[in-house]
């Protein structure tokens, strides 16, 4: 499993109050699963949607990362049986 790409963005557009300013964030994670041979086998992006209320890292880390790795495995290919 790659992580391809990873961002945070703010979606000012997505204004929940503007006078404190808060608008929506989101985080986008791409992701890619290769074989041992670096084939492709599945590839998808992932996102999860939060306010900006905190700037603490930590404090946003530990709220959404949890959704994100959940989002990531939610997304995984089921693995085939082997009979």
């Amino acid at each position: 499993l790659f992580i391809n790409q990873f961002e945070i963005k703010t979606k000012y557009e997505k204004c929940l109050d503007r006078t404190i300013n808060n608008f929506k964030r989101e985080i986008l994670v791409h992701f890619s699963i290769y074989n041992k041979s670096g084939e492709q086998l599945y590839g998808n992006v992932v996102q999860v949607n939060f306010t900006v209320q905190t700037n603490d890292v930590n404090a946003i880390i530990r709220n959404n990362f949890p959704l994100i790795a959940e989002s990531v495995a939610d997304n995984l290919p089921k693995q085939k049986r082997i009979n």
